[in-house]
């Protein structure tokens, strides 16, 4: 049997292959608005209102899931796949374009080139995205839009080929699993309920599943599809969907009010830094001393017993250069009694790596980034591609991956779970950090991506990393987000961004697993 054209609708005559076409630039058109979904639009001189209030992302982007499986259904495998292509087309091209900045302006690469670059990177996204979506009709059956049960089994199979394309585009190659919808469609309560149980895949399933129900249940209360007029009501599909409703929304706002993790019986002060150094200033040896001076003086006045806390790569130089700054850092510690975390490329053994150091009075640790960039942190197919064009020799780009279980930083009796800038995108990784850890830092530097959406969708992700754990997440970028966002994914303080900055803030951390952090855990074993 061909998988690929099992449909018993599948458009074999004029008008359908004209129908095609028309879901062909529907399609097309909902992947453009899904994208729009991840651009942060409203409340933009409120920066706390522009990261917690997602309402029209959340609309935008259930609008357009919504609008993108009425036209799937009825197609062969083939042109499912197709038609997903184009969506992915539309959201990546808009949700992702920012690529462009860190190829052109930061990259030094001609304009056409990098335009090139960016198209084979969206193209290659929206491939991946819609590879399952080729065995939809198959695994969909043949009855989808004539019975209850068949529109039940239509739901979880497009609930599941959302997932798997979430999880394949987590774990190919490198992995980029960016524009999930769970990140954008919060629903208040409900997500901050759901996501310790189940985690973003989890959620995601649930939106589709009932998006699903929902766009079947839509078609048969009208009495058509997009293609015909065949359908009647079928009664008991709609007491599944306000079913599944009501258990979503109760089992939701339930869990709201359940704490998997307890706060710390003291508190913790840090200082952040938000040094707000122009990336092409960052790496230009000539400026290197006054990019220390410039942190050094962002950080005096700290009040003793706190951690201070510096950006990714605050320090633009490998650890054996600046050696007598980080022993300068260690006597400040001692004198003062302060802490400091502070990024930094690290070499050991011969080895590079994009890291975090944490000084004490006594002692020193670090960590190593573990998930790396590919073609910004390190680079493919170095000897066929180094020295091709500028962009495959921008600062930093042969970084060595760190390793899989690093413990987290201790650091004035607190256990940080510390990770660099693109690593909160894997809930994995993240997870496996939770779980030995009263807290998360990210830290980043999102300069190479100009002022774009890049930083606004991390700082969206990272919300539900701190969700999904429980756990208050610090932030510090070098030129934003700066701040915290608390155990239920609420940002709470944020620096303004793209000027040098601190801030002075006072967190409980907190002990516990969430049933996710546990998965996850157990995962990584």
């Amino acid at each position: 049997m061909d998988i690929f054209a099992s449909s018993d609708l599948a458009p074999t005559h004029p008008k359908r292959l004209q129908t095609f076409g028309f879901d062909m630039l529907f399609c097309l058109i909902a992947g453009i608005a899904y994208g729009f979904a991840f651009i942060p639009l409203t409340h933009m001189n409120h920066l706390l209102g522009q990261s917690n209030h997602l309402g029209w992302q959340s609309a935008l982007a259930i609008v357009s899931l919504s609008l993108c499986l009425c036209a799937l259904p009825s197609h062969t495998g083939k042109r499912t796949g197709l038609l997903m292509i184009l969506f992915g087309l539309g959201c990546y091209s808009i949700g992702t374009s920012w690529v462009y900045i860190s190829i052109h302006t930061y990259g030094q690469t001609a304009a056409p080139l990098a335009v090139g670059l960016t198209a084979l990177f969206i193209i290659a996204l929206a491939m991946i995205q819609a590879f399952p979506w080729f065995f939809y009709p198959w695994l969909s059956g043949k009855k989808i839009n004539t019975t209850w049960h068949g529109a039940l089994r239509l739901a979880i199979v497009t609930a599941l080929c959302w997932v798997i394309a979430g999880l394949l585009l987590t774990y190919i190659g490198t992995g980029f699993p960016w524009l999930l919808p769970g990140y954008v469609i919060q629903l208040g309560l409900l997500r901050q309920g759901w996501l310790p149980l189940i985690g973003i895949h989890g959620w995601d399933f649930l939106l589709l599943f009932l998006l699903s129900l929902c766009v079947s249940a839509g078609k048969h209360l009208i009495g058509a599809n997009i293609h015909d007029f065949r359908f009647k009501p079928i009664w008991p599909l709609y007491l599944i969907v306000l079913l599944g409703l009501s258990i979503f929304i109760g089992v939701g706002f339930n869990m709201a009010r359940w704490q998997w993790t307890k706060p710390l019986t003291s508190s913790t002060q840090f200082r952040l830094i938000q040094g707000a150094v122009p990336q092409r200033m960052k790496w230009d040896a000539s400026y290197l001393l006054n990019i220390l001076n410039n942190y050094d003086r962002l950080s005096q006045d700290t009040p003793s017993k706190t951690i201070v806390i510096w950006p990714e790569g605050a320090i633009p130089a490998v650890n054996t250069e600046v050696q007598p700054f980080i022993d300068y850092l260690q006597k400040v510690s001692q004198k003062q009694d302060l802490s400091f975390v502070i990024g930094i490329p690290l070499v050991d053994e011969n080895q590079f790596y994009n890291g975090a150091l944490a000084i004490d009075k006594d002692k020193q640790q670090t960590y190593h980034k573990r998930h790396l960039v590919p073609f910004g942190e390190y680079l493919p197919f170095e000897k066929m591609l180094r020295g091709l064009i500028n962009f495959f020799n921008i600062p930093m780009s042969d970084f060595s991956e760190g390793d899989a279980h690093q413990a987290s930083l201790r650091v004035r009796n607190v256990d940080i779970g510390t990770l660099i800038c693109y690593e909160v995108a894997y809930p994995g990784l993240v997870g496996q950090s939770a779980a030995n850890s009263n807290m998360l830092l990210a830290i980043s530097d999102d300069t190479w991506f100009g002022r774009s959406a890049a930083a606004w969708q991390q700082l969206q992700i990272s919300r539900v990393r701190s969700a999904e754990t429980q756990l208050p997440m610090i932030l510090v970028g070098n030129d934003g987000y700066t701040g915290w966002i608390d155990a239920h994914g609420h940002v709470r303080k944020l620096l303004p961004r793209y000027q040098a900055g601190t801030m002075t803030l006072t967190i409980r951390p907190r002990h516990g697993k969430t049933p996710i952090t546990q998965f996850y855990a157990w995962l990584s074993k």
